[in-house]
């Protein structure tokens, strides 16, 4: 039994993947079993896995394409045996002392659920990029799940190394996610414990010219991104007023002298602070649940003096739906941000 399981999820990388294998074997960390999972690829990336002999790789080939993230979650439940695990892909590589420094920082901080690290992005041909996005210092556990509910995700799925028990608490991915699977799972975590970024690049991500990456900018992925945000608001419905207000400080100008409902204080900071249509729609909808709740109607008129007339002159302010919208105009936000900077990048260096 390892203390690390490695889980390199494959797919199409036949150019790549041998790179990201041999960045694990040459680890200094040793302790370590490595699960390569191969999603059927249609190139030669299960030929270059199959050339692998080291007794600690264990080769899985689909026998229909399945997803990475439905192929995360069998490796970790049916094959890892490891107190740690961190997630690799196949088109990505680390530092040589990755895992070393990581392990270090999970045996001596048994409350940190995850490590990070910084990260070097990398284009086709290994040229680093200019992209910071992922080198963020570290911050509360507060701080990133705001962060997160205003729909930046700047954690790098694949520099993380996870205890096993901070998975088996916040549960593993959800396979209905395709472009924030990842932050989904970082709110829930974040929910129950803190976690740390090595402030070192010791990730090597790889970012594509032709937005072939799953984060890539492209108009089926910023339809699931715009849904998929909306989606995972609904895990800070459930936050103790405390965390509530370290996460929102904003929202204690809701709180009464006789106290504050909750959910009331979570939908009305995502109306009147939420940077995207998304995020206010998320906080309508909270609204709506209680105003047709005649005890929740009661208890809200009761501490804040909202009511349903009150709901009403408000689902009047913005088009949802429609072409148009109402005066809160969304300003640019961190959802574009990411592929902007991407964008950016690869035009400064010619690729586009």
């Amino acid at each position: 039994m390892a203390k690390v399981s490695v889980v390199l999820t494959s797919y199409n990388h036949d150019k790549f993947i041998g790179q990201a294998i041999d960045s694990v074997l040459n680890q200094t960390y040793s302790d370590w079993e490595l699960i390569v999972v191969d999603d059927v690829s249609p190139d030669d990336s299960w030929a270059v896995i199959e050339s692998y002999n080291d007794p600690r790789i264990i080769k899985i080939r689909n026998d229909r394409t399945r997803r990475y993230i439905y192929n995360i979650n069998r490796a970790i439940q049916s094959q890892s045996t490891g107190e740690y695990i961190a997630i690799h892909h196949s088109d990505d590589a680390w530092a040589l002392e990755k895992l070393e420094k990581q392990v270090a920082v999970l045996d001596s901080n048994p409350h940190i659920g995850a490590v990070f690290t910084h990260v070097q992005c990398i284009d086709e041909s290994n040229q680093a990029l200019s992209i910071d996005w992922f080198n963020q210092p570290n911050k509360s556990r507060t701080a990133w799940l705001r962060a997160l509910f205003f729909n930046e995700n700047r954690l790098c799925h694949p520099s993380v190394l996870v205890r096993r028990s901070a998975y088996e608490q916040a549960d593993l991915y959800k396979c209905a996610h395709a472009q924030i699977d990842d932050a989904e799972l970082w709110t829930r975590l974040l929910k129950k414990s803190d976690i740390h970024v090595i402030q070192e690049k010791l990730t090597l991500h790889r970012i594509f010219s032709d937005q072939s990456n799953a984060s890539g900018d492209r108009p089926d992925r910023r339809a699931r991104l715009k849904l998929e945000w909306h989606l995972q608001k609904q895990h800070y419905v459930d936050l103790p007023q405390a965390d509530i207000l370290e996460i929102f400080p904003e929202a204690a100008k809701w709180v009464t002298p006789q106290g504050a409902n909750n959910e009331f204080l979570v939908a009305m900071v995502a109306i009147h602070a939420g940077p995207c249509p998304g995020t206010r729609l998320f906080g309508i909808e909270l609204l709506y649940e209680l105003m047709t709740c005649a005890e929740t109607q009661e208890q809200i008129e009761t501490l804040h003096g909202f009511n349903y007339l009150d709901f009403i002159g408000l689902t009047g302010k913005e088009d949802f739906f429609g072409e148009g919208s109402g005066p809160l105009q969304p300003p640019v936000t961190a959802i574009t941000g990411w592929r902007g900077l991407v964008s950016k990048a690869l035009r400064k260096i010619g690729i586009l």
